[in-house]
């Protein structure tokens, strides 16, 4: 059986795996390399017990803290730039929405093709991806929470 723990990184070197994927994908195959090595080194206890209600759990918890981040920062984001133009938002707001929803859209149907599995999720390509899906989902959120911001005039209803 394939291990299932996945090799720490911390949020900058993520960011750098992104950023080599995207405009460096041989340096990305040697880092990925390097990290497969260290993952077959990883001793796999088949007698050790998996709580996966646990996992499971704790995934739920996390995706809602990612929610409310998102939400959070669309709703003061949307705020912010809805008080610094103080006009007729109707067309920015239906241009965010559409590119988020487009976001959303893209995030979805990537993920959707997946086809990299092949290390039980762990290895830095298939780690990548998910990075990816994640981080197109939480912009295409947080441009449609700021384009119903805008959409509802809340700063300038209020100023007038």
């Amino acid at each position: 059986m394939a291990t299932t723990t996945p090799t720490k990184i911390a949020f900058h070197r993520k960011a750098y795996f992104l950023f080599l994927l995207i405009f460096n994908p041989q340096k990305f195959d040697e880092e990925e390399k390097k990290d497969n090595k260290i993952l077959r080194a990883q001793k796999h206890d088949p007698t050790k017990p998996i709580n996966r209600s646990k996992i499971i759990r704790l995934g739920l918890l996390n995706s809602f803290a990612v929610f409310v981040a998102t939400v959070t920062w669309g709703i003061i984001s949307g705020f912010v730039i809805s008080y610094w133009m103080q006009s007729d938002n109707s067309k920015i707001s239906a241009l965010l929405i559409i590119i988020g929803g487009g976001l959303l859209l893209w995030a979805t149907f990537s993920e959707r093709g997946w086809a990299i599995q092949s290390f039980g999720g762990v290895t830095l390509g298939e780690r990548a991806s998910k990075w990816i899906f994640r981080s197109l989902f939480c912009l295409g959120t947080w441009m449609m929470t700021i384009g119903a911001v805008f959409s509802v005039g809340w700063i300038n209803s209020s100023l007038n």
